[in-house]
């Protein structure tokens, strides 16, 4: 019974034509269309922040930092007995205090060392992407700086999110 049915599904059926096969490259190459490599690379790295090793360096510090600060909690959730609410308030108080004085104190110097320890240039250099000394508020708003300085912020921003 089942084959009589499967035979009146299949024969009002009717199949689309095969494709005709395409042509195989003999080299396995793609064709490109012209394009203008030299510019297009000028601009990949004009745009990009991972032209430079320091930048990749203090990216590296940065996502350090931020992953240790991440395991902190600012909170005290391992609480293993009862205890009174007074106790609790200064236990939850000192976990808060812990983490502000290390998120104030130790993380925020660290990063700033690190940005500083690789972006600074000596005098002699010759102009930088990454001048922390720039004067001029419309390199800094032309500059990679700003956009590395705002790629900081928003991971800092994040962490602090992760971790209240």
């Amino acid at each position: 019974m089942n084959d009589k049915n499967s035979e009146l599904i299949t024969s009002s059926l009717t199949l689309p034509p095969k494709s005709a096969p395409k042509e195989k490259p003999y080299f396995g190459l793609i064709n490109i269309p012209p394009h203008n490599f030299p510019e297009q690379f000028s601009q990949f790295c004009f745009n990009t922040l991972l032209s430079k090793d320091e930048v990749i360096k203090v990216q590296q510090v940065i996502r350090k930092e931020c992953n240790d600060a991440n395991l902190r909690n600012i909170y005290n959730i391992n609480i293993t007995h009862t205890m009174s609410v007074r106790d609790f308030e200064g236990s939850q108080n000192g976990s808060i205090t812990s983490t502000t004085n290390y998120l104030k104190n130790q993380w925020g110097e660290t990063i700033k060392k690190a940005i500083i320890e690789n972006f600074t240039q000596p005098p002699t250099a010759p102009k930088a992407w990454f001048n922390l000394n720039e004067t001029s508020k419309e390199a800094y708003e032309n500059g990679k700086l700003k956009k590395f300085l705002t790629q900081v912020k928003m991971t800092m921003q994040d962490t602090l999110l992760a971790i209240t």
